[in-house]
């Protein structure tokens, strides 16, 4: 892909026009919708004529509905939120339609049905035109809409069952997707190892000596590394000063493994002496764990994560031990070290520390290895045993890395541990190679470069994740419209083209914007900012935005949109980023997030080489100055869907809070709390007290508040107050819940805060989490009056 270096105006647009354009399509749908109790005028407040960019304004009074994410869980309750508003026939005054994930779902159904049917709209069901599609038809009978999203709640898997059709696709697109994927890493590696293996080759044939040399210092390097990974994470756990108590420990593994290391790799560490140091290894590991122990007393018990070190310790003895006896009997074939290797492993899992397996187990092999090579130095073998003894290891300390990553330790000795491993191995693959293969070798190098090159051309990342399969599932369910008697997909709705008679409120589809790479400051803890897709503009305010009709060459689906938008699985995650993790998501191809152009990019038609862009999501290096940038699920960023309309000023806001919180920590809506008070100064001042309950049940005093909106001056806006109604899925005291739902409950005690991982509903399941929305929204607005949102 080439860059333009021309100047970006003609595409990018600040926030203000985005707003300038938005309220243009706000006043043609009030005025379409005729009715006295919904003014187009308050929106032409302070703006001289129409399509004049201005900031957003408090006095524009635009109201904003926010369905948050949580997958179907947060669908199924939005619904009957919608459903609620509808029939109290307060949608109309709804301007602004905000969701994230799950709550796209249902957004996004209720946006094509409207789009696909000009005479739908907001009203009450039997108002012709104008009827709500998803409301109820005559005789309160359910419309035929809902009963498809009814059908279809296990959306992912329509028909279950071992034999069914969708389980075999889902199978077959992941596999299919995954080999893909795969030709991309392997073929690259491919041939950097056999790049790197023919220039290794000539070194140990013709540098036999530089090369005896450079392997000393890398298993020298090998034992610091591990010393200080072994200790270090166990001083460190008891103290919250962890960087001083890790330069102190670091410092005296150091000394300790330099000296170790040089014994077993220096040219005259015949097998007397090895077996010396061997010797006295299961006596000083004694004497540690008794140390440790005392340690534990003093300071008390230690940490669960720790707690594996005692044990660890006390096996390396054993393999010690072990190791010095098949030293002392010249036993130093390939199948006495498998055999060893696998005793050990068997022990560590037997006393129970299977768990803890990749975090402590390569420590006891890698001494042990170390050991026994040492004896082969003085056999002239040293080269061949050590690299022999230390393939299998190889396995062990890649896992071991990661793992240790995610387990907060010294993640970085881990790697590098690896790192040294791999290029030890290479030492010893390329001298055999440059014995046995070599003419094989110099065959294969030119058809790994260009399988490497071709494939970073042809293999589209964007085309081989899941996220296809996930958009096509969702679209079946959702993306539909209406055909006769028949409900059809109506999949192929491009993002420019939605509502184009303005008979439903503005659409926004908030994802985010992964910048687990960039240099801003300001973003270390976050990694991610806002993006929005939306009919007139896309984009985020870190990057601007570019007219949808033309953004992605304009083909850019709702579908695709709402996928996006619910991509929760992605090695790329926001704030929630794990480098280590996201390295194996990427390679397994378990990735649903997506490398869309830059808005503040101005792209020319070209080839885009993808294996560069998977480069940067595999090691975490997402930013916003490349030519893609990488977006994945709204919840990374903000699950609430109220940051866009936050940011519009609106004057009330609705927010349906359906993300996981069976515990009632509210996490999700103090994170926007926190962001709004940062990034806009803007003071949200909610009670939430009566809808924590007792922190051990789902139910509470309620689950429908009212709170304001402290809005400052900005930008020529004088600032104001605005309300903000949270509805949560509660079964609250002062609800009058019919006995289904009742009885529902009391057989699913997590209810309404089931898992977000369940994502099959049952129709029991469905109805329930339906009729809940339904009851909490239309309890709460009643308490409030008719005339409250007018």
């Amino acid at each position: 892909m080439q860059k333009d270096s021309r100047p970006t105006e003609g595409l990018r647009r600040s926030v203000a026009d985005v707003y300038a354009a938005e309220l243009d399509y706000l006043v043609e749908r009030r005025r379409r919708l005729g009715d006295q109790d919904v003014d187009p005028s308050s929106l032409q407040a302070e703006r001289p004529r129409a399509g004049t960019a201005i900031a957003p304004r408090v006095a524009h009074g635009t109201v904003g509905l926010a369905l948050s994410g949580g997958g179907i869980r947060s669908a199924t309750f939005s619904l009957g939120v919608l459903q609620a508003l509808s029939h109290l026939d307060l949608l109309k005054f709804v301007d602004y339609l905000s969701t994230v994930s799950g709550g796209g779902y249902v957004g996004s159904c209720v946006t094509s049905l409207l789009t696909s049917d000009p005479r739908a709209g907001v009203r009450p069901a039997g108002r012709d035109p104008g009827a709500f599609p998803l409301g109820f038809s005559g005789a309160d009978r359910e419309a035929p809409e809902v009963r498809h999203l009814r059908d279809y709640s296990n959306y992912l898997v329509p028909r279950r069952g071992i034999l069914s059709l969708g389980v075999w696709r889902l199978v077959a697109a992941y596999l299919g997707a995954l080999i893909l994927n795969l030709i991309a890493p392997l073929s690259g590696l491919g041939f950097l190892f056999v790049a790197g293996t023919l220039i290794l080759s000539w070194l140990a044939t013709a540098q036999w000596a530089w090369g005896w040399s450079y392997l000393r210092w890398l298993a020298a390097g090998l034992g610091v590394i591990t010393a200080a990974w072994l200790v270090a994470p166990y001083l460190a756990a008891w103290t919250k000063r962890a960087r001083d108590v890790l330069m102190a420990g670091a410092a005296v593994a150091v000394a300790v493994a330099m000296a170790l290391g040089f014994l077993i790799a220096a040219p005259w560490a015949y097998y007397e002496l090895v077996g010396l140091v061997l010797g006295s290894q299961p006596v000083a590991l004694g004497q540690l764990e008794g140390g440790l122990k005392v340690f534990g007393f003093c300071k008390g018990p230690a940490p669960r994560e720790c707690q594996h070190v005692e044990g660890t310790v006390e096996d390396l003895r054993g393999a010690l031990q072990v190791a010095g006896a098949r030293v002392g009997g010249g036993q130093t074939t390939l199948q006495h070290l498998v055999d060893g290797i696998w005793d050990t492993q068997l022990t560590i899992a037997n006393k129970g520390l299977a768990g803890d397996l990749y975090f402590a187990g390569p420590e006891v092999e890698l001494i042990r290895a170390l050991g026994e090579a040492g004896f082969t130095i003085g056999e002239g073998r040293a080269l061949d045993s050590l690299m022999t003894v230390l393939f299998p290891i190889l396995a062990a300390a890649i896992p071991a890395a990661v793992i240790g990553y995610l387990k907060r330790s010294l993640w970085i000795f881990g790697f590098a541990a690896a790192g040294l491993l791999a290029a030890v191995e290479i030492v010893h693959f390329g001298e055999w190679l440059s014995r046995e293969d070599y003419p094989t070798l110099v065959e294969w190098y030119p058809r790994l470069f260009v399988i490497a090159v071709v494939s970073g051309f042809v293999i589209n990342v964007n085309r081989v994740s899941l996220l296809n399969f996930y958009r096509d599932r969702l679209a079946d369910a959702y993306v539909i419209r209406r055909s006769s008697a028949q409900i059809v997909t109506s999949d192929r709705i491009r993002l420019r083209d939605v509502l184009p008679t303005n008979n439903g409120p503005y659409h926004l589809v908030n994802a985010t914007l992964n910048l687990s790479g960039s240099r801003d400051l300001s973003l270390r803890g976050r990694r991610s900012a806002h993006f929005l897709f939306s009919k007139l503009y896309c984009g985020s305010p870190r990057v601007g935005y570019a007219p949808t009709g033309a953004y992605a060459r304009g083909r850019l689906e709702l579908a695709t949109a709402m996928a996006v938008s619910g991509a929760a699985v992605s090695p790329q995650m926001g704030s929630a980023t794990k480098p280590g993790l996201a390295v194996l998501m990427a390679l397994l191809n378990v990735r649903l997030g997506q490398w869309l152009p830059n808005p503040a990019v101005h792209l020319r038609a070209g080839l885009v080489f993808w294996h560069y862009f998977f480069l940067k999501e595999l090691f975490s290096l997402t930013d916003e100055n490349d030519w893609y940038v990488f977006v994945s699920d709204g919840g990374h960023f903000d699950n609430t869907g109220l940051y866009g309309l936050l940011e519009r000023r609106c004057k009330t806001i609705i927010a349906v809070d359906c993300g996981a919180d069976p515990t009632r920590k509210f996490e999700d809506i103090a994170n926007i709390m926190r962001k709004a008070r940062i990034d806009f100064g803007i003071d949200i001042q909610l009670d939430l007290g009566k809808l924590h309950g007792d922190g051990t049940s789902p139910r509470a005093a309620a689950g429908f508040q009212v709170g304001k909106i402290v809005y400052p001056p900005n930008q020529g806006d004088v600032g104001g107050e605005g309300r903000l109604v949270y509805i949560k899925p509660t079964m609250s005291e002062d609800l009058h819940e019919s006995e289904d739902l009742l009885e529902y409950a009391r057989n699913h005690p997590t209810f309404p805060q089931e898992t977000t991982g369940d994502q099959f509903f049952d129709e029991g399941q469905f109805e329930s989490y339906r009729e809940l929305g339904y009851q909490l929204t239309k309890a709460g607005f009643a308490a409030l009056g008719p005339r409250w949102l007018r």
